[in-house]
This record gives structure tokens, sequence and C-alpha cells, in this order.
């Protein structure tokens, strides 16, 4: 299964790896005995669950970051695009103008901040081999290099 995590995320990894490979997952019945260690848990609420959730995120930044970035980007490009030719009147006393279309542009440049950073997000996590069935990715990594992002950002700047 290789698994990676070595904290309290061990289990939850172990469960969503065990659903990804279809396996069966039966529940046994232990018994749990008090701690007799004579120490307070050492547990932390916050930090200990949010490095959980950030865990268990790093398997779904498609539906995490990459599909609502496109469809925030797309909402936005559409309203600037409708609203490019003029204001639009909805009703007698309902006019979108400008002030629309700045919003049109907000939800287009917030949509590509997302989208960008699921792409960080699902190449971080095919480097860490969270997600290894990402064929498409392994082509695309195996083509881009250094010296592409530099001549591209050259162009851009």
């Amino acid at each position: 299964m290789d698994l990676r995590s070595t904290g309290m995320e061990f289990a939850s990894e172990f469960v969503i790896k065990a659903a990804q490979l279809r396996a069966r997952i039966t529940e046994v019945p232990i018994t749990l005995w008090p701690d007799k260690r004579g120490r307070p848990p050492h547990l932390r609420s916050f930090p200990d669950g949010w490095r959980h959730l950030r865990f268990m995120l790093l398997y779904a930044p498609n539906w995490l970051f990459l599909l609502p970035g496109i469809l925030l980007m797309v909402l936005g490009l559409t309203l600037v695009f409708w609203l490019l030719p003029g204001p639009r009147h909805i009703t007698d006393h309902v006019v979108v103008d400008i002030h629309t279309m700045v919003f049109g542009v907000m939800f287009t440049l917030m949509g590509a901040q997302i989208t960008a950073v699921g792409f960080f997000a699902k190449v971080f996590s095919y480097a860490e081999r969270f997600d290894r069935n990402s064929i498409s990715l392994q082509r695309v990594l195996r083509r881009v290099q250094l010296e592409h992002g530099l001549a591209l950002g050259v162009c851009f700047f």
C-alpha cells in the first residue's frame, strides 16, 4: 500500500488507500484499556487537527482546487464578456454596468489563483507519492523543464 505517514494521519491514510485499491475493509472489535503511563495526553487539538485535514485534502486537489477555480474563472470571464458591449438592463430599475464587470474581473483572478494553487497541490501530492495514478501529470512533468518556465516568465514580463 506504500503508506507514507508516521503520525496520527496513518489511520486515515490506511483507509483512503484501501478505498482507492478497492480492498475489503472489516471492523475488528478490541478491548480498550486505560493509559497507564501517568502523563497528560499530548494531543494538540487545532495543530494536529489542521495537519490531519491538510493531509486528507492532498488526496483531492481536483475537487478542492481545480474544479472550483476553473468554474469561478469561467463565471468571471462570462460576466466580463457579457458586459463588454455596454450596460445591460435586467429590468426597468436594475442595470448592471462597470461595477459588476469589476466583480467579474475579481472572480476571474481568484479563479486563476485557486487553479494555480490546485496545480501546485497536484504536483506536490504526486511528488510525495500520494497520487500515483496521474498519468497525464507524469507526461507533463517529463516534458516541462526549468528553462521552459523561465522563457515563459520572460515572455510574460
